[in-house]
């Protein structure tokens, strides 16, 4: 694990340490531990209207030992639930990854708590794009998921990250991502791509490109994998 992401993870579990009530607590963890539950949501603009996708995410936070040594347990954070989809016309679709638009693997986790959202009710929430907010604590400082699309249906091979300023260019005039927010919740954990991910072939632990072989310049498929579209089902 990369240091910076070691410290990212150390900080969020440390802040969910510090509080005694998690905001949009779902009320399931066990002794000792604390969950919260966010909802992202993404809208895209299209001459058909606008079309959204939300994914709810649960994170628990496993306090460690009240007495600490050395090689004692100390602690963990767990992320469970999905990435956003949002379904275009023409059979088209757009992912909002668990992964950062730099590639933070701890974005999901980090995000919560670097956002202003902390300590807030139920229902605030923070508008990441298109005011995208400076986060200098996320390891790459972009507020913005790793958003992705497959250009060949059922290929995951052919997956390609999008840019904002990408959209009416991929997928024609009149199509623009208009809002990426986060908010607090108390609603379930959402499942919306366990048969996406079938479709595409991808299982538990695997890479988008299954025929995967050591390289120092890996693709994009090579990178991506099970875990950054769902985790911990």
């Amino acid at each position: 694990m990369r240091r910076r992401d070691l410290m990212g993870a150390m900080a969020a579990c440390g802040l969910l340490a510090a509080c005694g009530s998690e905001p949009g607590s779902s009320g399931t963890a066990g002794k000792g531990t604390n969950a919260l539950r966010y909802k992202m949501t993404v809208e895209v603009d299209t001459p058909h209207g606008i079309k959204s996708g939300y994914a709810i995410r649960e994170l628990t936070r496993r306090r460690p030992s009240d007495s600490l040594g050395i090689g004692q347990d100390r602690g963990s954070t767990k992320l469970r639930g999905d990435a956003v989809v949002v379904r275009l016309p023409e059979n088209r679709e757009v992912f909002a990854l668990l992964i950062g638009a730099s590639g933070d693997v701890n974005y999901s986790t980090q995000i919560i708590y670097w956002s202003e959202l902390w300590g807030k009710p139920e229902g605030a929430s923070l508008e990441l794009y298109p005011a995208i907010p400076r986060m200098d604590s996320l390891d790459s400082g972009n507020a913005l998921p790793m958003l992705v699309r497959f250009a060949v249906q059922h290929d995951p091979r052919t997956v390609e990250q999008l840019m904002p300023e990408d959209f009416e260019r991929v997928f024609g005039a009149g199509v623009k991502l208009k809002r990426i927010a986060i908010g607090i919740t108390a609603d379930s954990v959402t499942n919306f791509l366990e048969n996406k991910l079938e479709d595409l072939g991808t299982n538990k632990d695997e890479s988008l490109d299954r025929d995967f072989r050591p390289t120092t310049r890996p693709t994009l498929a090579q990178r991506l994998g099970y875990n950054d579209f769902t985790r911990e089902k």
